[in-house]
């Protein structure tokens, strides 16, 4: 039987960054050690240790007038044990203390427990993959949106236009994720004015294009056919499931590998401008 230490809920520090990633390599998901820095960095993370190791965490960025929660792992030989219910104590608590709506994307398996919880269902999400390159179909794209890379002033020129879509200011992270992987950043212009922007990064297990914001279906078009051909690996993006460059992407051969709840908690209401979101910054950022 493992011996937890001291069985308490503890912050995660730059320290536990080799454990955290090998929780979520366990798990099979496609963090990095950068992505977790990102978490710990935008947010807070904790977690429970046994026997010198950490065997479960959670995490919550303020993305005001949301929290958003994300990474609640538990190593396989401690599950059943209420360490995963004990860490979403922790950051509902924290949602609550400061006047937040918890959000989150949930796995098929997790958004049962997420409604036994007081979360309600918000939205749907499906995760396409595929191994790179990708190529939408030619012809789709239009002549007068300016294709860009996302650097400079571009940046906070983007965080201002995300953020009533976002329906939050994710700035920072939008900033840290384009510096992180230049190549695949890319931001969108019709007439001089930004019309939309995709970000991608390189994951443990595939990269992950995201966030991709857009005015329409042809700007999100214009940004991923110039993006996609940049990935030779493995590929996955998790779009809205209604949205209409799904087909476009699915016609590229991109299939559904799973599908994500996007989940309220209480009676918070919706945020930000869905139509616009066709691909969010992952389970971990939103």
């Amino acid at each position: 039987m493992l011996t937890y230490d001291v069985d308490m809920v503890r912050p995660l520090t730059a320290g536990d960054l080799d454990g955290a990633l090998a929780l979520s390599m366990e798990a099979g998901w496609n963090q990095t050690r950068e992505d977790w820095r990102l978490i710990m960095w935008a947010g807070r993370a904790y977690g429970i240790g046994a026997e010198g190791r950490l065997v479960a965490t959670a995490a919550i960025i303020p993305y005001p007038p949301f929290a958003w929660i994300a990474m609640v792992l538990v190593s396989g030989k401690a599950r059943g044990r209420g360490l995963a219910r004990r860490l979403m104590g922790q950051v509902m608590s924290e949602a609550r203390m400061t006047g937040l709506v918890a959000a989150l994307d949930a796995t098929p398996a997790g958004r049962n427990v997420y409604t036994k919880l007081g979360f309600r269902d918000a939205g749907s999400l499906v995760r396409l993959s595929c191994n790179g390159p990708a190529r939408l179909p030619a012809g789709e794209t239009r002549a007068d949106i300016e294709i860009a890379p996302l650097d400079g002033t571009a940046i906070s020129q983007v965080a201002h236009y995300d953020r009533p879509v976002f329906g939050a200011d994710r700035g920072p992270v939008i900033a840290s994720l384009a510096r992180r992987t230049p190549n695949l950043a890319l931001v969108a212009r019709r007439a001089s004015r930004i019309v939309g922007f995709a970000v991608g990064r390189n994951g443990s297990q595939a990269t992950g294009i995201g966030p991709v914001v857009a005015d329409d279906a042809e700007v999100a078009t214009a940004l991923l056919a110039r993006l996609l051909p940049r990935v030779a690996g493995r590929l996955v993006i998790d779009v809205h499931a209604n949205h209409p460059l799904r087909a476009r992407l699915e016609a590229a051969g991109m299939a559904v590998e799973r599908g994500f709840t996007r989940m309220l908690f209480g009676e918070g209401g919706p945020v930000g401008d869905l139509s616009r979101v066709v691909a969010i910054a992952g389970p971990e950022l939103g």
